[in-house]
């Protein structure tokens, strides 16, 4: 899988999964929320490419500005998504939610 240092659309994907963590799962421990994090971008640099295109089409919609943002400032743009009018933008983080709390409470999976 690539770095997401070096990835300017998997650091966003990193960031949106680390702001539902915090959101969905927040009693989670530092190792639940890094297998989380990791398994979730499995599943996107592992998506088919019809699929991959759509869900790239809409991160870079949102990616704008995300990462800047604090703590408060990304919670405050994921409830904005999911009000959106727009559908892959519900969509999209649709996909990140249920990667991430799958990754949270499915304790069948593993990493290693």
């Amino acid at each position: 899988m690539p770095s997401p240092a070096r990835n300017p659309l998997l650091r966003f994907h990193q960031a949106v999964a680390e702001t539902l963590i915090a959101l969905d799962v927040p009693d989670a421990s530092e190792a639940r929320r890094a297998d989380a994090i990791e398994f979730v971008l499995g599943q996107i640099a592992a998506l088919p490419l019809h699929t991959a295109t759509g869900v790239r089409a809409a991160a870079l919609t949102l990616m704008p500005g995300f990462e800047r943002r604090d703590a408060a400032g990304r919670i405050a743009a994921i409830h904005k998504w999911e009000r959106s009018k727009l559908p892959s933008t519900r969509l999209y983080l649709r996909l990140l939610r249920s990667l991430v709390l799958f990754a949270a409470y499915d304790t069948t999976w593993t990493l290693r």
